[in-house]
């Protein structure tokens, strides 16, 4: 009866498998532009500017969560990923306005913006402020034609660039390749690590004794095997890729903690639920992959998937490895000591394992 029931489980398991992975998948990443106006965006202007129709009409868009802050603060926390945007008016904005008909000069709006930290982000910010700038040098170039009409002054040849947004990425990364690399590493080693253990876990099946010689097979093993994978993956992206990073021994470090915290726990998972284990480790990659933030930015999620994320050693992995890319390593242990604490929990329940199941079967036999 026992076997039927499980074997009942596993194939509903089975059967919604693909739809479980893709719908959270897909879930994560539902309506992403439709969330927009979730983006932290700092806006900066002088007071004068700020009384201005047009910082008004950018501010009541609500296309981004706009947050009114000076520059100063407003760049290092587009550095601590506090906002992802930064959107500043010229001090001498709403002079160039009024002045432009006499010197055809624009008036500026500039856009900060960081690659290193969300490459998706980066590009949703930029298309959607150009095209908040072109509605207003519409709005801006009817107004003008009037008043030169009336004042029978000649038509500025710029008279449809009456502002002129300048683009800049504080961080920026080299291709789709560079912005994506921390959540394709992330995520590569989870999957190494899966298979690492289904090897190791074949080949010395039985192999008995105490816990020493246990927890030499089951984890040191993997986790030789994972220091290679890293050692791999860092010469990956540097001979092949040419990446950016800030340290590379830094990111061969952080690479071999990220892969020993996924074997922890992969390892723990499947020798304290031998038989069931591996489906846990497969839900276990689906979260990761839809929470992670890899893609786009976890804030244009749903408020479950960014909860839920902070639960997830992935999450932190990608960020670390974000980081040591190009973010630099200001504020790096707040992803250090979580994975720390990740690795520490398998480790403790791979000890759990071999006292519940390796020692407890010799007892039962004796």
């Amino acid at each position: 009866m026992k076997k039927k029931v499980v074997f009942t489980l596993l194939f509903i398991f089975l059967a919604i498998l693909p739809a479980l992975y893709s719908g959270l998948f897909l879930g994560a990443i539902r309506d992403p532009y439709g969330k927009t106006d979730q983006i932290p965006v700092a806006l900066v202007a002088n007071y004068k500017d700020q009384r201005s129709s047009i910082y008004q009409s950018i501010k009541d868009t609500k296309i981004f969560d706009f947050k009114q802050e000076d520059l100063a603060t407003a760049k290092q926390e587009l550095k601590t990923g506090k906002v992802y945007g930064i959107l500043s008016f010229e001090p001498n904005f709403s002079d160039d306005l009024e002045k432009f008909i006499m010197t055809n000069k624009p008036a500026h709006i500039r856009l900060y913006t960081s690659s290193s930290l969300n490459f998706s982000a980066q590009k949703i910010l930029t298309t959607a402020t150009t095209e908040i700038v072109e509605k207003v040098n519409q709005k801006l170039a009817t107004n003008a034609l009037a008043k030169a009409s009336a004042a029978t002054l000649p038509i500025p040849s710029k008279i449809t660039n009456m502002v002129v947004l300048k683009t800049h990425d504080i961080t920026p990364v080299k291709n789709n390749a560079e912005g994506l690399a921390p959540y394709f590493f992330a995520l590569t080693l989870f999957v190494g690590g899966i298979f690492i253990n289904q090897i190791f876990t074949r080949l010395f099946a039985s192999k008995k004794g105490k816990f020493k010689s246990f927890y030499l097979w089951q984890f040191s093993g993997p986790a030789f095997m994972s220091i290679c994978q890293a050692a791999i993956v860092t010469l990956l992206t540097t001979l092949i890729f040419h990446f950016t990073t800030v340290s590379w021994v830094g990111l061969f470090g952080f690479l071999i903690l990220l892969a020993w915290t996924f074997d922890s726990l992969i390892i723990a998972l499947n020798r304290l639920f031998p038989n069931f284990g591996v489906l846990i480790v497969l839900v276990l990659l689906m979260l990761q992959t839809s929470m992670a933030g890899g893609s786009y930015p976890l804030i244009l999620s749903d408020p479950i998937f960014q909860n839920a994320s902070q639960f997830l050693p992935m999450t932190y992995g990608v960020l670390g490895l974000r980081k040591f890319f190009n973010l630099g390593l200001s504020g790096i242990w707040g992803q250090i000591w979580p994975l720390l604490v990740f690795l520490a929990v398998g480790q403790i329940l791979i000890a759990l394992a071999y006292f519940w199941h390796e020692r407890h079967s010799k007892y039962r036999t004796q």
